[in-house]
């Protein structure tokens, strides 16, 4: 199953030619909808108290893009495909290439965290993140894992490159309150 969006139904075709299933598409897989803004720049918004993107630092899971979407509405149809995919599919795997918001909305819901929580995790491009859903409920099982990607498809600083169609605000800018010192709890002990 798969995003209708070219990067993520391109994604879908080379895995299913390799497992032999076709692509299935649905649109309710699809990436947040950023309605006016799709395709400017977080930097380019205007900054300052009040403005759209003050308010989408400060409580990304409802604040809606204007014209567009929201986090919460984001969730709502990820969870309904995967409900879905569950019931058809109850004692089987099932595949599913979607984006960043739409993974990280449904991740909250399996985390059982606020849709607004979801800088909590990252996702990079290509991650696998694995899910068991049953009937006694849900399981995380792998997170953004890119262990099958190789130093090739990482490039030179051990990343994947950002797509040039992809928002250059989606580029892990970290809002202010996860730019501060970390309680000493958090923070790796060094050998």
């Amino acid at each position: 199953w798969s995003s209708p969006l070219q990067r993520a139904r391109s994604t879908a075709a080379a895995i299913g030619d390799v497992i032999g299933h076709a692509v299935v598409t649905d649109p309710r897989l699809s990436e947040m909808y950023l309605g006016k803004l799709e395709g400017v720049r977080f930097a380019d918004l205007p900054q300052g108290p009040g403005t759209f993107r003050d308010r989408w630092q400060r409580n990304p899971g409802t604040v809606r893009f204007p014209k567009g979407e929201n986090m919460r509405e984001v969730a709502s149809r990820t969870w309904t495909v995967l409900e879905e995919l569950y019931d058809r599919h109850p004692k089987g795997h099932v595949l599913v290439v979607s984006h960043m918001f739409a993974i990280s909305a449904a991740l909250c819901r399996v985390l059982q965290v606020r849709v607004g929580r979801f800088r909590t995790f990252g996702l990079d491009l290509a991650s696998l993140t694995t899910v068991q859903m049953d009937q006694d409920g849900f399981r995380l099982l792998m997170l953004n894992d890119t262990g099958h990607l190789t130093p090739e498809d990482l490039g030179p600083r051990g990343r994947l490159p950002v797509l040039p169609d992809r928002p250059a605000w989606m580029k892990r800018s970290r809002p202010a309150w996860m730019k501060r010192s970390r309680p000493a709890w958090m923070k790796r002990s060094r050998p």
